[in-house]
């Protein structure tokens, strides 16, 4: 168990690099945003699903999403 802890310690105090410092103030930073992309597959997925349980259409417009939208990958 002491082994376990000791190995969490270790990950816990890990600094994070220049660039992950970079990419968390700017996540923190962000403000909340509407995205019509995000609004575009969400209607459709919902208009195709209309017979089916509330918790199903969410979840499949969840993986339509993370499928479908537009990626931002920054340096």
């Amino acid at each position: 168990m002491v082994e376990v802890l000791n190995k969490v310690d270790r990950v816990l105090t890990v600094k994070p690099t220049p660039r992950v410092e970079r990419l968390r103030e700017a996540f923190v930073r962000l403000k909340a945003t509407a995205s019509i992309d995000r609004a575009r597959i969400e209607t459709r997925v919902m208009k195709e699903t209309e017979e089916e349980p509330m918790v199903t259409r969410r979840a499949k417009v969840f993986a339509a999403v993370a499928r479908e939208m537009p990626i931002d990958i920054y340096p």
